[in-house]
């Protein structure tokens, strides 16, 4: 069952869920603080040898979906700009973007000139991405 959320995130992108009956399985080994033959040395589950531990399996859910291309293409363009853009964790990045916003905020509050040219350049995109062809 998918929750109100997900069902909204579907209608917005204006997909389906297509099948729900799949399950999608990873293995994983275990990572171990201490080696099962000697207590002092700190290993990983991938450097035990196969017979002395067993392998964790998790399985999650697979979802078929049906997504337009330009959803498809909208949700990537979204991570790249959040997840690609920098090393640093989405937090970072949307605080900085959150920042950037409310200081040019403040610099159209402070200069009139300023705050024309951003209408003026909102109003051109808003033409622009409706379709009208003679801008100049």
């Amino acid at each position: 069952m998918l929750d109100k959320e997900t069902y909204d995130f579907l209608e917005y992108y204006h997909s389906k869920v297509l099948n729900t009956e799949k399950r999608y399985a990873v293995f994983n080994r275990p990572r171990l603080f201490t080696d099962p033959k000697n207590a002092s040395v700190v290993k990983d589950g991938y450097d035990i040898d196969d017979n002395d531990i067993a392998t964790q399996v998790e399985y999650d859910q697979v979802l078929i979906l049906e997504i337009p291309k330009r959803s498809l293409d909208h949700l990537v363009n979204l991570h790249t700009r959040v997840f690609s853009r920098s090393g640093n964790p989405p937090e970072y990045f949307l605080k900085a973007l959150l920042e950037k916003e409310w200081a040019e905020h403040d610099l159209r509050e402070k200069f009139p000139s300023v705050r024309q040219a951003y209408e003026h350049y909102s109003l051109m995109l808003h033409l622009a991405t409706n379709g009208k062809e003679k801008l100049d």
